[in-house]
């Protein structure tokens, strides 16, 4: 590493001159660790952020129907109930009871409010085409009261008693009075109505035939339970330590801060500065004949000052010697010198002269 300091030695005595540093060049090892350095405060400034996505609420939703098929008292069966799953004999049959199961969780809070219904339907349809409905009444069973969602979870478990021969006798008084021949089925539903951040209508059903000797009782819940997301979906940047961050924020502006500086000073080293841009071209041109002296210039006692540069360099050529480069004064003032055998011959370079020139031009 150059001293900052120049010696300047004739007839014995030093003089020394104050050096500043300026670049004459961007060096790779100068501006290498500068990025380095800025890297680093970039990797640490990622480590200490995040991203979330945010504007979306995910929420699932089960269902479940459980029943029990109680029975009259008969000679057959030593249970009360027959649970799910199985073929009833419609003439044993005395209540149905239905236990609905309903849960709604979410990610987070869904501002919401919620009720729902159970409701008997009970419907005559054609024998040959159960899309055509003959005949159909509806009854709601039970009514919930509206309620706030809390703790971003709805949970609702509610059962119902049917009688079946009430519904079962009905139907067949309407088919015996038109004489006709039909399909008969109860409808059982629960059908829960969520409203806010999460809007959905959701059913659970089982539906009992009425109309056979036997029955089967089958159970709808399978598109009611599922995972589903609402909103609109956005990236949310936070910071997970703010010390990192700083010390982030930090390295990058220093770094970023001494390149621009560095690489401004050069690009700007001979801008209007006449003095720069006539030494830049004469260390170019004369490279092979100049030598940069090492803090250190030596003249002899005799010492003859040439005009311009030109006779300096035939000077050297004249004394068969180098010439040796020491800028004295940074940014001002340049010693170009050739030590003969007896003389020394100095050409003097400084801004002022130049600037000087320059304005008479």
């Amino acid at each position: 590493m150059k001293s900052d300091t120049i010696d300047y030695i004739k007839n014995d005595k030093i003089y020394r001159t104050k050096k500043t540093w300026q670049p004459k060049r961007v060096r790779v090892w100068l501006i290498l660790p500068l990025l380095l350095l800025t890297v680093l405060g970039g990797y640490v400034g990622f480590s200490a952020i995040g991203m979330e996505q945010t504007g979306l609420t995910e929420y699932k939703v089960k269902g479940e129907i459980d029943y029990k098929v109680y029975l009259k008292d008969n000679d057959y069966y030593a249970e009360k109930y027959l649970g799910p799953g199985m073929q009833y004999i419609v003439g044993l049959i005395s209540v149905v009871r239905a236990d609905f199961h309903y849960m709604l969780e979410a990610d987070e809070d869904m501002n919401a409010h919620y009720e729902y219904e159970i409701i008997a339907t009970v419907k005559a349809t054609d024998k040959a085409d159960k899309s055509k409905v003959l005949y159909e009444k509806t009854d709601i069973l039970k009514t919930s009261k509206i309620a706030d969602v809390k703790n971003d979870i709805i949970n609702i478990a509610d059962n119902v008693d049917i009688d079946y021969a009430k519904y079962s006798d009905y139907l067949k008084n309407f088919r015996s009075e038109f004489g006709i021949a039909a399909n008969c089925f109860l409808d059982l539903k629960m059908v829960v109505k969520v409203d806010g951040a999460v809007k959905t209508e959701d059913t659970l059903a089982m539906n009992i035939p009425l109309s056979d000797a036997t029955l089967d009782i089958v159970i709808d819940t399978q598109a009611l339970n599922r995972t589903e997301q609402v909103g609109e979906e956005r990236q949310n940047v936070y910071v997970k330590n703010l010390g990192l961050l700083v010390a982030s924020v930090v390295m990058v502006m220093t770094g970023v801060g001494i390149i621009i500086i560095i690489i401004g000073r050069y690009a700007t080293r001979y801008n209007h500065n006449p003095y720069e841009k006539e030494l830049n071209k004469i260390l170019k041109e004369y490279d092979t004949y100049i030598v940069e002296a090492n803090n250190t210039i030596y003249e002899l006692e005799n010492v003859v000052r040439v005009p311009n540069f030109k006779e300096l360099l035939d000077a050297s050529n004249a004394e068969n010697m180098p010439i040796v480069f020491l800028e004295v004064v940074p940014g001002e003032k340049a010693y170009f010198v050739v030590n003969g055998a007896n003389t020394t011959y100095r050409y003097t370079l400084s801004r002022a002269y130049q600037e000087r020139m320059a304005v008479d031009e």
